[in-house]
């Protein structure tokens, strides 16, 4: 298939909002390529911030193509976001493997290890491997939302737990749950190719029979005839500030009272904003954390 990649380089503080721009008129995923610069499977990366962030997204070669790149601009205009946007089209074999190089064996947490499926690694005593290819969906761990995602997933999966992963992505998060001991994930996401590359990354790692990937999203966006699950242990969205705080009556409707909430794709500034949304909701928020211009947070539901 040919895709239209567009690309803007944008100061690393204003990704997120570049990000939520593009996302309202890419199928084809979106992601944010930080400038980092990889240290080694053990030591994680580096982030260099006289560099911009690039974001990309893909966009169907089709009879809609330039509505949808009027729409971007006009999305772009409101969020007060003035980028140079630059265009090429690609073949998504093209698009795959220029990925390929900038995408290394990292190590999160004390044990969690992202091993991309073309290249080797041996593993340590204890290492929890999950073998990994995005394809055209956002999540490889490099980017400082998912790393601290999956640093609180280590430390917070319980053997047994049931969970669901809100915008699933690549399924990174859905995935290292799993192989951590949880015994169940439903993965949800609006792009039709996150759903397959979390089923296909669900498959190579194993873990398929215990991860139910679906289209849609929680609250409004549930597409499925039975109702969303309830009472479940633990929920994952790294997404952005704006989705995490609407869903935030959706994801406390889940979980079962004392339930753990682990979101990020928040920018420092939108803290606030997600904050109070999920404090609404019933949330007692735990833990904040900070990677660069980045948030993650643990929030529990009222036991209560």
């Amino acid at each position: 298939m040919t895709w239209c990649e567009v690309s803007v380089a944008v100061p690393v503080e204003q990704a997120e909002l570049a990000a939520e721009a593009l996302r309202l008129v890419a199928p084809g995923g979106v992601s944010i390529e930080d400038p980092v610069v990889p240290l080694g499977p053990e030591e994680g990366v580096r982030l260099e911030r006289r560099r911009p962030s690039v974001v990309k997204a893909y966009l169907p070669v089709d009879d809609r193509l330039g509505e949808r790149l009027g729409e971007l601009d006009a999305a772009f205009g409101a969020l007060q976001l003035r980028p140079v946007i630059r265009t090429r089209q690609v073949q998504e074999e093209d698009w795959a493997d220029a990925w390929k190089q900038h995408f290394h064996v990292e190590r999160f947490g004390e044990r969690i290890v992202i091993r991309p499926s073309w290249r080797a690694y041996d593993p340590h005593q204890g290492d929890v491997v999950i073998v990994l290819d995005p394809g055209m969906a956002f999540g490889t761990g490099q980017h400082p939302t998912t790393r601290m995602c999956l640093e609180l997933l280590e430390q917070h999966v319980t053997a047994g737990a049931r969970m669901v992963d809100a915008g699933t992505g690549s399924g990174i998060l859905a995935v290292a749950a799993i192989k951590l001991g949880a015994a169940s994930c439903l993965a949800v996401d609006i792009e039709p190719q996150a759903v397959q590359v979390t089923r296909e990354n669900a498959t190579r790692n194993g873990v398929a029979a215990a991860v139910d990937v679906e289209l849609g999203s929680l609250g409004e966006g549930w597409t499925r005839p039975v109702p969303p699950p309830s009472g479940l242990d633990l929920a994952t969205a790294n997404i952005t500030a704006a989705a995490v705080a609407s869903l935030a009556p959706a994801l406390a409707a889940v979980l079962r009272a004392g339930g753990v909430l682990i979101a990020s794709g928040i920018i420092g500034e939108r803290l606030p904003e997600v904050l109070t949304a999920l404090t609404a909701a019933g949330f007692d928020i735990e833990e904040v954390r900070e990677s660069g211009d980045w948030r993650a947070l643990l929030a529990r539901k009222h036991r209560g």
